[in-house]
């Protein structure tokens, strides 16, 4: 398989956690369920503005997805910036925290969304990551 097929099923594992913690959330609520959609989607788009359109290789990226978003924010360059990081660690703990509770009382969902985000993980490291072209990437190894 090919390395944007690597970044497709990635994003779309990241999509059905997504989504596996809007259902449990709105099993409790349909407006929790419905706020937490539409934050996860704008952390999301925050991600490709704070991270990935400082990447270099935006025209290429095998996610799809956020590097059409990145090419759509103005260009940033150089090396992520400590303030970038964190940025993109707090809007990830945002799409990640705010289901937990919900999807722990919902049988079978909690192991779902953590086997959803772990597998999008471990293919990012082990397929994504080693060919990657972005020199300031956090994740590059063997810089």
């Amino acid at each position: 398989m090919n390395k944007s097929g690597y970044g497709i099923i990635g994003l779309a594992l990241g999509i059905c956690a997504v989504l596996t913690g809007t259902v449990a959330l709105a099993v409790v609520s349909v407006l929790q369920g419905f706020i937490y959609l539409i934050v996860a989607l704008v952390s999301g788009i925050l991600i490709t503005f704070v991270f990935c359109s400082k990447c270099p290789i935006t025209d290429t990226c095998v996610h799809i997805i956020p590097g059409l978003l990145a090419r759509a924010w103005p260009r940033r360059s150089g090396p992520y910036s400590r303030f970038d990081l964190v940025a993109v660690a707090i809007l990830f703990a945002i799409i990640i925290l705010p289901p937990q509770i919900a999807l722990f009382t919902l049988p079978g969902t909690f192991g779902f969304f953590w086997i959803c985000l772990s597998t999008a993980a471990i293919l990012a490291n082990r397929f994504l990551c080693p060919g990657c072209k972005n020199r300031f990437c956090p994740m590059k190894k063997g810089k």
